[in-house]
């Protein structure tokens, strides 16, 4: 269990408003992701799925490839995830 999350860490979860300007479609729900998702390429799902994507396009910035990957976390929420992962979460739209 997380006990103490390190600045670092809890930047790279947490989320600005005004950051969160890509848009994703997975499973045919629509979310939206901080831009850093791009650069870390790994996105923590309200329900908990992790997806990373194959490669990212420009202009507007959006994933190709989204798949689902395995972790072993299965007991955290997905914050929790986001943060020990290194990746962002998503908030559905």
């Amino acid at each position: 269990m997380l006990t103490k999350i390190s600045g670092f860490e809890s930047n790279l979860a947490r989320l600005k408003e005004n950051n969160m300007d890509v848009q994703i479609e997975f499973e045919g729900t629509q979310y939206r992701v901080d831009e850093n998702a791009k650069v870390l390429n790994l996105i923590v799902l309200p329900s908990g799925k992790v997806i990373k994507a194959n490669r990212w396009k420009e202009d507007p910035t959006r994933p190709v490839g989204l798949h689902q990957v395995e972790t072993l976390f299965h007991d955290l929420s997905p914050k929790s995830k986001a943060i020990v992962l290194g990746g962002v979460l998503a908030y559905q739209i």
